[in-house]
């Protein structure tokens, strides 16, 4: 990793990289050093004003250094350039939640803090569409939502969070605080609370979460215990001084009257207890006391522990007493102990095995330990011992209703809808059993309500799948696509989502591969025009003019060598125009039907050279120089049109090409040459057609190919 030394160096040597300076203001950042931070984002922002990071990066600088309002207007500007960009509407959605808590908390203005909520969960929603797999938005959106105090839709994000990360501490920390504003939401709290410090020791917020959920329990030791280790993290938390201070004057005081209140129940028992030591009735009876005071108390662990103490002591005496088992059984459940309560109920059916209450309650603790299939097993038989049985009737709709809840964060709205109407089945019928029962009542209007949102997510599912499938027939483009296919895997296989989801990604690949190709296309044919541009230029130079020099006198060499040939009058045709004439044909149609995509083998040239070399050689031999002369005639003459276009062909293949050319030109100078010499002996005219002629076809072909000048 570089240090801010290392980008000192980078920037020296390019001080208009705007990267650059963007890296060294992040680790400016990191030591809150805010003042170079944002010069060297603002920097950044100078050499490219479109750079979309380095508004999101001062933005954060700006929020660290308490100015909101900067921070907003740089993220909104993010977004402006980039709109796909998650982290600008994550970053901005921040804001506005603060805007909110300043509202909500500072000025109780609720109206006005619910605004700005909700426009932080429109951000959130945005980056979720952008990149659903972020646990952070899903954490954040939550916490929207419970500043709002919908508390279901925060679980669910809070659910999924830990779903996309089951190691994100800060999401179980936030869904225990949802669950710690419900009275009876203080085990699932402080169960959150413990898997949130299991995953972060230091998690000073989780120690002081739990420790106000032991006291509510009564709990205070606890609660002393949490709020000395957030002291231990942060010595200076005068808040956690003045609640530990408060609970040790609490837990003295609780205990004083819990002895009191533990001394007049076992006053009431005593003489009956000392009278008959084993009578177990009598330490039922104390027992139910003790336990009915924790509940009083929301949970008073001391009268818990007296209460298990006393049924424990029946059953020693009598190890048939169906009562203090189950008695017994309830107090392991209102402790989380389901274990130990799940063996005490068995030991009730063991004694009993036509007690439908004990199946009932089995089955719930089944059910808290998610083992669901023995749990309706149980509220099944508990319902066939006895049809009446309310409580078979209210577990078992409760257990439906976690199954509702369950598929409902899984997006399976269709399962959801079937759970949550055997729910309401079954609580309507332990309501029927006993209309007076106020908590079934509120478990009823609870689960209808439940039915309600559930209803209307499965109807924005479906205008959901018909708007997507919609705006696939319509789209045309790469991002089209893309987006289509990340928000159709989010339906979580809904109807035939993941297949629509893989037809948008092979559109999308296929757009790509045309894309890719036509850029291509089009790169190539630049790269061609600025070549043919250089070649141009290069042609205009001394050393391009002599290159042209020396391909006039390639022409001179093969037109010495074959022109002279026609002052011989025999077998013209055979020694001198067949080759020529076959060669020129074979040229011209190469040039025709390959044109500059000629392969690497130039079967133009080759052709072209090999008729040439017969013509030279022919003349040569006529005139008595022999087959060598006649190789080294044409082997003079193909250096320099070697050299020439070696030098200044832009590609293999159009060297193949451009060499056919210019022999092509060779061979009508030959041609022409040797039919006017043949005709004419005046030596100005020879002289004309020696060094004027060859010029004339090859400088046309050059320019008309090459872009010489003339």
């Amino acid at each position: 990793m570089k240090s801010i030394a290392d980008y000192d160096k980078d920037i020296l040597q390019n001080s208009n990289n705007a990267e650059l300076y963007r890296l060294r203001g992040i680790e400016y950042y990191k030591i809150e050093d805010l003042y170079r931070a944002i010069n060297d984002f603002d920097q950044a922002i100078r050499i490219d004003p479109n750079f979309a990071q380095a508004y999101i990066n001062r933005g954060n600088a700006f929020e660290l250094k308490e100015d909101p309002d900067r921070a907003m207007a740089d993220y909104t500007k993010a977004i402006q350039i980039d709109p796909k960009n998650a982290d600008a509407y994550f970053n901005r959605g921040g804001v506005y939640s603060l805007y909110g808590a300043v509202y909500l908390y500072g000025q109780n203005d609720i109206d006005r803090a619910n605004e700005f909520f909700d426009q932080a969960i429109t951000d959130y929603n945005q980056a979720i569409k952008i990149d659903p797999n972020n646990a952070m938005v899903y954490v954040n959106r939550g916490m929207a939502y419970n500043s709002k105090e919908n508390f279901d839709r925060a679980i669910m994000d809070f659910n999924q969070a830990i779903k996309i990360n089951p190691n994100y501490a800060s999401a179980y920390w936030q869904r225990g605080d949802t669950y710690s504003r419900d009275s009876k939401g203080i085990d699932k709290a402080i169960a959150d609370f413990n898997k949130t410090l299991q995953l972060d020791p230091n998690h000073d917020g989780a120690y002081n979460s739990r420790a106000l959920m032991y006291i509510k329990r009564g709990d205070y030791a606890k609660a002393i215990a949490d709020w000395e280790a957030v002291l231990r993290l942060n010595p200076d938390d005068s808040t956690a001084k003045m609640n530990l201070e408060k609970a040790k004057r609490e837990r003295e005081k609780a205990k004083k009257e819990a002895k009191a209140k533990i001394e007049e129940i076992q006053q009431r028992y005593e003489q009956e207890i000392r009278s008959n030591p084993n009578n177990a009735e009598a330490y039922i009876k104390r027992g139910y006391d003790f336990a009915a005071r924790g509940l009083a108390e929301g949970g008073n662990q001391v009268f818990f522990d007296h209460a298990i103490a006393d049924f424990t002591e029946a059953i020693k005496i009598d190890p048939k007493a169906t009562d203090a088992y189950f008695s017994r059984a309830g107090v392991y459940s209102q402790n989380n102990d389901h274990d130990r309560a799940i063996a005490d109920y068995d030991q009730v059916i063991q004694i009993n095995p036509n007690n439908a209450e004990a199946y009932a309650f089995r089955g719930a603790a089944y059910s808290q330990n998610k083992k669901y299939d023995q749990a309706l097993a149980d509220f099944n038989e508990a319902i066939r011992l006895n049809p009446k049985c309310k409580n078979a009737y209210r577990f078992r709709g409760v257990m439906y209703f976690i199954n509702e809840v369950r598929n409902k964060e899984n997006a399976d709205y269709d399962k959801a809808a079937a759970d949550v109407d055997k729910a309401i089945a079954d609580i309507e019928e332990a309501f029927k059993l006993k209309p007076d029962d106020g908590a079934v009542a509120d478990l009823l209007k609870k689960v209808k309500n439940e039915k309600e949102i559930v209803d209307r997510m499965r109807r924005e599912r479906q205008e959901r799948y018909d708007r997507l499938v919609q705006e696939m027939d319509k789209a045309s483009t790469e991002e089209k696509y893309q987006d289509l296919a990340q928000q159709l895997r989010t339906m979580r296989g809904y109807k035939n989502s993941i297949e629509l989801a893989n037809k948008c990604d092979n559109q999308y690949q296929e757009l790509r591969k045309e894309r890719e190709c036509r850029e291509a296309a089009e790169a190539e044919a630049r790269r061609r025009y600025y070549a043919k541009e250089k070649r141009k230029e290069e042609l205009k130079k001394p050393t391009g003019l002599l290159l042209q020099f020396g391909m006039l006198f390639a022409y001179l060499y093969l037109l010495w060598g074959t022109g002279l040939i026609y002052s011989i009058k025999e077998s013209v045709f055979w020694n001198i125009m067949l080759p020529a004439v076959l060669s020129l044909v074979l040229g011209i149609i190469s040039r025709l039907f390959l044109k500059d995509t000629m392969p690497k083998l130039p079967w133009g040239t080759v052709f072209l050279v090999f008729g040439l070399a017969a013509t030279t050689i022919t003349a040569n031999v006529w005139m008595g120089g022999g087959v060598a002369g006649g190789v080294f005639f044409v082997i003079l003459a193909l250096i320099p049109v070697t050299l020439v276009y070696f030098m200044w062909a832009d590609s293999y293949s159009s060297i193949g090409s451009n060499i056919g050319l210019t022999l092509l030109a060779v061979a009508l100078t030959a041609i022409v040459g040797g039919i006017i010499s043949s005709i004419s002996e005046n030596p100005c005219i020879f002289i004309f057609i020696m060094l004027v002629l060859p010029a004339i076809p090859g400088m046309i072909i050059m320019h008309k190919t090459e872009g010489a000048s003339w």
